[in-house]
């Protein structure tokens, strides 16, 4: 009697087996929440539930079928992050959030993910094993502006200007950009080779524009005059392409906070709003076929608003395999952590720091049991380290025990 029980035990071990196995492998398809690619409605809510039914699955992939999707920040999560060498705007508009989930692959299968105003395409929070590939992130309306040179005198230039990829008005004599509920006036100018879609060499990151007036000659030719212009300021020659930056760093493209092992793959960043890939407090980053670089398909040499990948404060291994970067703003990678200045010695366990760059403000810095270098700031050495107890905010410094 003893051996149909041990085979119906050893069945049903074997039943449970595989339906873990089945679970843990499973493909949710944003479509089975009615989201269908190339119809233009807003992709958040769709993805929001999606995603609530991943995390349930843990080892689910989440798949869209190939086409365009559309995110708007109607039905956006709004959440506070200081995010490093960016400004501290908040909330940030989170387009995809992805908050403490584990083992979870997300494939675009292709597709183009399109974003619309201010906003951060991908968060991943506290997150661990999360994969991110096979698709594009690119805005119809870029928080960036590209015009070409079409005349050029001694007293002014004249430049056309796509209005339809970057509409504009003419506010106060100033070029301003309009979106998707954002205005924004050009505060750099950086010319660019129309042949090479390279820098030209010598020739600075800013015309001097500021002191310029804008008048629209017709629809999407504006004329830059300035009579009092210094003698040595020269103006670009005809053909020159030139990027118009206007806005301020306030989203990264993705923002990876928190997390362990996290790989991305076959992806492209075609635009963003700031950082292009921001690791932060983060273990264990893989980058392989992703590429931030103009949406050639427009016209573009611009791509990103600033750095392409950057880490901050990050361990473990960060690995960069067959990756790319052109027309970005500052560098294409940047790996540093961030220090605070003591500003005052309390008592002998206790000191008193503080962030010394604006774009810092509101980080946090230091947590109990951590191991706290001191740096001579004149030779950058590390002199002595201890133990940290607690952290602690009084404003917009702090204190260490």
């Amino acid at each position: 009697m003893k051996t149909p029980l041990t085979l119906k035990t050893g069945l049903l071990a074997i039943f449970l087996i595989c339906t873990v196995s089945v679970s843990a492998n499973k493909t949710i398809s944003v479509a089975d929440f009615g989201l269908k690619p190339d119809s233009r409605i807003n992709a958040v809510p769709f993805v929001q539930k999606a995603i609530k039914a991943c995390k349930e699955n843990p080892g689910s992939t989440l798949l869209f079928p190939k086409g365009r999707y559309d995110f708007w920040s109607q039905h956006a999560t709004e959440k506070e992050y200081h995010e490093t060498n960016t400004y501290d705007v908040n909330p940030k508009i989170l387009a995809v959030l992805l908050k403490e989930i584990n083992d979870l692959t997300i494939d675009g299968n292709n597709s183009e993910f399109i974003m619309h105003g201010r906003m951060q395409p991908f968060t991943l929070d506290h997150c661990q094993n999360i994969t991110l590939k096979n698709f594009t992130i690119d805005w119809d309306i870029p928080l960036t502006a590209q015009g070409a040179v079409i005349e050029s005198a001694p007293d002014y230039m004249e430049i056309e200007i796509d209005a339809c990829q970057y509409p504009y008005i003419i506010e106060n004599k100033r070029l301003t950009f309009v979106g998707e509920g954002w205005k924004s006036g050009v505060w750099s100018i950086m010319q660019f080779d129309p042949k090479t879609h390279f820098v030209l060499p010598n020739t600075g990151d800013n015309l001097g524009w500021r002191g310029y007036d804008a008048i629209e000659v017709s629809p999407g030719r504006v004329r830059l005059s300035d009579p009092k212009r210094e003698a040595n300021k020269f103006y670009p020659a005809p053909g020159t392409i030139l990027v118009l930056r206007h806005s301020t760093r306030d989203h990264a493209g993705i923002f990876i906070y928190h997390s362990t092992d996290t790989k991305m793959e076959n992806l492209k960043l075609f635009h963003t709003c700031g950082l292009g890939i921001l690791s932060q407090y983060s273990k264990n980053i893989s980058f392989n076929d992703v590429h931030i670089i103009p949406n050639a398909s427009k016209r573009r040499v611009l791509s990103g608003h600033d750095d392409g990948f950057h880490f901050m404060g990050c361990s473990g291994l960060l690995k960069i395999e067959n990756c790319s970067w052109a027309g970005l703003m500052d560098d294409p990678i940047n790996i540093h952590g961030t220090c605070s200045r003591i500003m005052e010695v309390l008592s002998p366990t206790r000191i008193k720091c503080k962030f010394m760059q604006d774009m810092s403000e509101g980080m946090e810095w230091g947590r109990p049991d951590e191991i706290i270098g001191f740096i001579e700031h004149n030779t950058m050495r590390t002199v002595a380290t201890r133990q940290n107890e607690k952290v602690y905010s009084i404003k917009q410094s702090r204190i260490y025990h």
